[in-house]
């Protein structure tokens, strides 16, 4: 009785397996391409998002504020977009599935998902001037402590 049991078990474990296929199957590497550059197109241009962190950078005292119009005009000028786009779109088809890339696509063009978008690089300038001088101080210390140990 129990072998029939286990038996049943592995049937229906197998037909689950292969209820599952047709999902799986869907997340190819063209798959995923395809869903990032939907992503890439509908929520965010690669030219606002360098603009958003070059004013986080101003916000964190890395970039002067005086200068930072003329600062990210020559950045521009100097960018290659499409070696940058290439390589987001690859860092992203890398990490995702195609259900993760079409669910932050569905998130983002909403309201609420383009509200997190434009706030997430000045709460990213906050949460930086917390994390970087801790940082610099753990750093400080390891180092201190691992010279002390070397004397």
């Amino acid at each position: 009785m129990r072998f029939s049991h286990f038996i049943q078990g592995f049937i229906l474990f197998l037909g689950l397996c292969l209820f599952a296929l047709p999902a799986n199957a869907q997340d190819t590497l063209e798959e995923r391409l395809a869903a990032a550059d939907r992503y890439h197109a509908a929520v965010t241009p690669l030219e606002q998002m360098v603009e958003e962190m070059v004013d986080a950078m101003a916000a964190t005292g890395a970039l002067p504020s005086e200068k930072i119009g003329e600062l990210l005009q020559e950045m521009f000028v100097r960018l290659d977009m499409e070696y940058l786009e290439e390589g987001m779109r690859r860092a992203m088809v890398k990490h995702f599935t195609v259900v993760e890339i079409n669910a932050m696509t569905d998130f983002y063009t909403t309201p609420e998902g383009q509200a997190v978008l434009n706030k997430f690089g000045p709460y990213m300038a906050d949460a930086m001037k917390v994390i970087q001088p801790e940082i610099m101080r753990a750093t400080q210390e390891v180092m201190r402590e691992h010279l002390q140990r070397e004397n």
